[in-house]
């Protein structure tokens, strides 16, 4: 590699892949790293998979990945519920992985508003199996005081052929109720909680770091508010002007950037 980095976090979607397909070059770039002994962490806001199934549906791409290289808004979420110390419940709006694991850390979660606690949590992810029910009862909690963990603050999800409503675009809903009594929390990028997860994986001089991602919001605002050097994506040809103000390096894809320092 034509840099000085050494460790290197690269997001996923809209990065290395897109919806099912790995994006041109992104095997040679994860070969070229692995090849010259780099460190490579997966850093996703991608709220659906567990770590396990998301090295598996990886690896069928074609892209190599071991299950500790892998960080996803679980991890911020498990070090956030670490850090309270008074009696609470969790109602899940999200995937039924994400309330399998909660149950699996001994995280009281709540089925219905019945039982409801002062303390309570909304911790909401997109996922598939999401229905009015679920975010309606999602909305119960909120107006009775529940605070929204946000698994990832997008607003859409790229795919191969139209994007995805992704949990932003859900948490828009209930901000425009104006019922929301506690202001949301975000647990994905670029919060606090993701940031002193990668923090923890760096065991090099800043200089040497670098984060990889196709979003100013999450991607390079996490590397900015680490300290860390940033590469925006813009994924297009196009002139890029305001992106060079908060990213260390802009290129148009990983295609590009292999181009540039392979």
């Amino acid at each position: 590699m034509r840099n000085q980095y050494s460790l290197y976090f690269l997001d996923i979607d809209g990065t290395l892949i897109k919806g099912k397909d790995l994006l041109p070059k992104t095997k040679t770039f994860i070969q070229q790293l692995r090849k010259e002994g780099k460190q490579i962490y997966y850093v996703t806001n991608h709220p659906v998979r567990c770590h396990d199934e998301h090295v598996e549906y990886l690896t069928k791409l074609g892209l190599s990945i071991n299950k500790e290289e892998l960080i996803t808004p679980l991890d911020g979420l498990k070090r956030f519920f670490n850090k309270i110390d008074v009696p609470y419940c969790v109602y899940v709006a999200a995937s039924s992985m994400v309330k399998q694991k909660l149950r699996d850390w001994d995280i009281p979660v709540i089925e219905g508003t019945d039982r409801q606690l002062d303390n309570c949590y909304v911790v909401l992810g997109m996922s598939s199996s999401l229905n009015y029910g679920i975010l309606q009862e999602a909305y119960e909690c909120i107006q009775k005081g529940a605070t929204v963990l946000v698994l990832n603050p997008d607003r859409t999800c790229p795919s191969n052929d139209y994007k995805l409503l992704d949990t932003g675009l859900f948490l828009k809903l209930f901000e425009e109720s104006g019922d929301l009594v506690e202001e949301p929390i975000i647990i994905g990028k670029p919060s606090v909680w993701m940031q002193e997860v990668l923090a923890e994986k760096i065991n090099v001089p800043k200089h040497e770091v670098v984060i990889i991602g196709d979003t100013i919001a999450s991607d390079i605002a996490l590397g900015n508010a680490l300290g860390i050097d940033s590469v925006f994506l813009t994924n297009t040809d196009i002139e890029r002007n305001y992106e060079t103000k908060t990213s260390t390096h802009v290129m148009s894809s990983i295609k590009e950037l292999v181009e540039r320092w392979c």
